[in-house]
């Protein structure tokens, strides 16, 4: 759907020489889970830049039409109102599109946790608080667990957005206190 870039990211370049730096029993957990995140936080950046950007071309050719149907007196009257219409619908069908998928949400919570898990790596490497013992082995089952710590934490706040969804309603509105209402 998206075209990839044939060179290498700079971000991508950037795990690759962490992962390259950490013990080989941590190498595949942590550059599984930083890229899994970069490639879903450049996905929904993408779509979140294209829709908006879509969204906007089109706002200002209806301005623009308008504009010139005023003028020109181009196209029909007629014409007009169903081409206004039309792009009018599209734009708004791209705005709640973007709302719903919330593409800039998720982009933001995938960029941060990539953040997070590099800033752990980058304390890890050079040996900075709380890694700073003079044991490899507590230091790397510190890493393990505080690496697992931060992905837990990111499914918890998945799963209360999920939850708080399938309770209130895609929209903010909670069935169960309409029926009650309604029953009244």
């Amino acid at each position: 759907m998206f075209r990839r870039r044939k060179s290498i990211k700079r971000e991508e370049i950037y795990i690759t020489e962490i992962v390259e730096k950490l013990p080989e029993n941590v190498k595949l957990h942590f550059k599984s889970q930083a890229m899994w995140r970069y490639e879903n936080a450049e996905l929904y950046r993408q779509k979140h830049y294209r829709y908006r950007h879509f969204q906007i071309f089109l706002s200002f050719l209806i301005v623009a039409l308008g504009a010139l149907q005023t003028g020109l007196e181009i196209l029909p009257g007629k014409f007009f109102g169903i081409i206004v219409s039309i792009g009018g619908g599209v734009s708004a069908f791209l705005y709640s599109l973007t709302s719903f998928h919330q593409y800039r949400e998720n982009w933001k919570r995938y960029r941060i946790s990539l953040e997070e898990m590099e800033s752990l790596a980058r304390n890890y490497l050079s040996r900075n608080f709380p890694f700073n013992t003079g044991d490899d082995a507590k230091n790397e089952k510190k890493f393990m667990y505080e690496l697992n710590a931060i992905i837990t934490s990111e499914l918890s706040k998945w799963e209360r957005m999920c939850s708080s969804e399938s309770e209130n309603g895609p929209i903010g509105i909670n069935p169960s206190t309409e029926k009650e209402s309604e029953a009244e």
